[in-house]
């Protein structure tokens, strides 16, 4: 099974959520996955803050890893304008469970034109309702790029895919599992409670008669 990247023909500036700079971080070949990808990458600033004020272990090495690409350029801020502001504040104020910085990934994109990359399920549906279905892309999207693919040996593209989903907790849409599992295979796979329907994976994997 082969995962074809919506972003494989997109030229536009990518708008990256959270959740996409902390798989970058997770995956440890971060910095190289921006490098090989020629598309500019912003992040709006209430995203970045969410991991600069960000508490707990996880997110320590992610604000390393954001203060790195921002000093090499790799990623760029972006400040919500007026116009953007105001789209900001009408999205938050209809999605009260939608977080700052998805909401302002959504209103830089919109205002931008720029393809935004959001990874949450409330994020996902809301940035849909905005743009249309084609037009929202996840972190797989960007991780699994036929540029990166192409640029790592296989065992690294498996690993910093596995990386992601491990440490990172990637989400992973429905129809891009049984791709993961191929790729990184079974064993890994059951290491990654993010992949969608992860307990019908384990029973699955438990009435083939395997053993955990």
């Amino acid at each position: 099974m082969t995962f074809s990247s919506s972003l494989s023909d997109d030229f536009a500036t990518f708008v990256i959520d959270t959740s996409v700079l902390i798989n970058l971080a997770s995956c440890k070949r971060g910095k190289e996955i921006l490098q090989v990808i020629d598309n500019p990458f912003v992040l709006a600033e209430e995203a970045a803050n969410e991991i600069r004020f960000g508490n707990g272990s996880r997110i320590e090495p992610v604000k390393s890893f954001l203060q790195d690409v921002l000093d090499t350029n790799l990623v760029r801020i972006a400040t919500l304008s007026i116009e953007e502001r105001i789209v900001y504040d009408r999205i938050t104020g209809m999605y009260l469970n939608l977080d700052d910085g998805e909401s302002a990934t959504i209103a830089v994109a919109k205002c931008r034109n720029f393809t935004p990359i959001i990874d949450e399920k409330i994020g996902r549906r809301v940035a849909i309702n905005e743009f249309g279905d084609g037009r929202v892309m996840a972190s797989l999207d960007v991780l699994a790029h036929p540029k990166v693919e192409s640029h790592f040996e296989h065992i690294d593209f498996r690993n910093l895919i596995y990386l992601a989903l491990n440490v990172g907790r990637m989400n992973v849409l429905p129809l891009h599992r049984d791709y993961i599992i191929e790729l990184i295979g079974i064993e890994l796979a059951l290491k990654c409670p993010s992949l969608p329907n992860f307990k019908a994976l384990i029973r699955e994997w438990k009435e083939d008669g395997k053993k955990l």
